[in-house]
């Protein structure tokens, strides 16, 4: 009986050992991963492997990312030398780059465009350059607004701030503005001028014209001093002696009266150029006398020319020259116009409405003249009173619109990426710690297990 206790003892004791030891060795593993057994080895290896060649395409996206930041507006582009000069937004500084047939050129959504949709003046990204310095391709910036068809501005170039409609701007030393494909001064633009002005938040870092002026001048107004000279139907001015008008290229219909005599004659006014007219040539036989037809909406308008009522039912016989019209209806009021006549026949059409409502944009265009002018100067509200007769509204609502636009994009992604970044933080910690949790609790299991098996025995 001794023999076998004793016996027994030993066998115990020896079978403690080896649980002990089994269970320390598994104690050991778990604090170091939490699954099927894999060689820790080699698994470290592997994910510093992984690791390092996730941290490289990381490294290398965000290179590509910074290169495409660089934004550079077009200084000139030779198809002579197959050169394209440079100018970097971010510092003002120029460079030199060669272009090919090879060179692709991309609109701001990357989609394949026409050369000539890139010219002076243009924003831009670059791609590499290859050995040659040859550029991969050249797209349309996407990180810069533009407005297109600016006639509502004005300039203030002691304070370097351009307003547009109600909105001011900054421009520094760096500010490129073209003409034809050729850098111009600030100063020569003109309230006549119609721009394409690009930009980063309020900086404005390149303007192009992009429909000029000319000037009109006359000769031999002798006859018609005192009259009046009617461009486009809307610019009307009183003949002068020897006057000069600046006025928007274009063509137009010219008419010059006064006191019965007079013409109308096309006429092309130039960029930049001066066209002379010889009111001589206008003169004709006189006096003379124009038949008007009026037609006035809405129906019960009433018209009065030159202080008498006038019978609408028929065409109106008119001296040329220029004339009062006086338009009256109970819903809209009264208005006043101009009237030159300087052909045989014409027919007017006015509408109250439309009227009215041109009345009604031109006050508020002087309203907004009148605090642009407090605020830019003199040169302000000279520039403002020319572009009132033009509206730039729809250009503005446009360009605000992608602005508000790539903002809210911008700050979008960086808020999603940061909320991704804080979540998978979390989530990877709480789940290492439950992990560490359920080792702590498997070994505890373990020890029981041995303690129950060994009184078992020892009974």
């Amino acid at each position: 009986m001794k023999y076998r206790r004793k016996h027994g003892i030993i066998f115990v004791t020896i079978l403690i050992g080896m649980l002990l030891t089994a269970g320390c060795g598994k104690a050991k593993e778990s604090n170091v991963t939490v699954g099927n057994k894999v060689p820790q080895l080699d698994t470290s290896t592997e994910t510093s492997k992984k690791k390092t060649k996730g941290s490289d395409k990381k490294q290398e996206s965000e290179e590509k990312t910074e290169e495409k930041k660089d934004v550079y507006i077009v200084y000139r582009i030779d198809d002579e030398t197959q050169t394209i000069r440079l100018q970097k937004v971010k510092n003002g500084k120029f460079s030199e780059y060669g272009i090919s047939d090879a060179t692709a050129y991309r609109d701001k959504y990357g989609e394949f465009t026409s050369e000539g949709n890139i010219t002076e003046g243009s924003p831009v990204q670059i791609g590499t350059a290859n050995q040659e310095g040859k550029l991969s391709y050249i797209q349309q910036s996407d990180q810069v607004w533009e407005q297109d068809n600016v006639g509502k501005f004005s300039i203030d170039e002691e304070k370097n701030m351009i307003v547009i409609g109600k909105t001011k701007y900054y421009y520094d030393d760096s500010l490129l503005v073209f003409l034809d494909g050729e850098q111009i001064s600030l100063d020569t633009i003109t309230g006549n001028d119609k721009l394409r002005v690009a930009g980063m938040d309020k900086k404005i870092i390149s303007v192009n014209v992009t429909s000029g002026h000319g000037f009109i001048v006359l000769t031999h107004t002798d006859l018609f001093e005192g009259g009046s000279i009617s461009i486009g139907g809307k610019h009307i001015y009183k003949i002068e002696k020897d006057m000069n008008v600046e006025i928007p290229e274009g063509t137009y219909q010219v008419t010059a009266a006064n006191d019965g005599y007079g013409d109308t004659k096309e006429v092309t006014v130039k960029r930049n150029e001066t066209t002379v007219l010889n009111l001589d040539e206008y003169k004709g036989e006189g006096p003379k006398m124009g038949k008007v037809k009026f037609i006035l909406q809405p129906e019960g308008t009433q018209l009065s020319i030159d202080g008498k009522a006038a019978d609408v039912s028929q065409p109106v016989e008119l001296k040329y020259g220029t004339h009062k019209l006086t338009v009256t209806s109970e819903k809209y009021g009264t208005l006043t116009r101009k009237l030159v006549v300087g052909s045989a026949e014409s027919e007017i059409t006015i509408n109250m409405g439309t009227e009215a409502k041109k009345d009604k944009e031109a006050e508020e265009k002087k309203s907004s003249t009148t605090t642009n002018s407090s605020s830019t100067g003199t040169n302000s509200s000279t520039t403002n009173s020319l572009n009132n007769k033009k509206s730039s509204s729809s250009a503005n609502s446009s360009t605000g619109t992608t602005s508000t636009k790539k903002n809210s994009t911008g700050n979008t992604g960086s808020s999603t990426k940061k909320s991704t970044s804080e979540n998978s933080g979390s989530t990877t910690k709480k789940s290492t710690g439950t992990a560490g949790t359920s080792s702590t609790s498997t070994d505890n299991n373990s020890l029981k297990q041995i303690s129950d098996f060994i009184s078992t025995i020892l009974d």
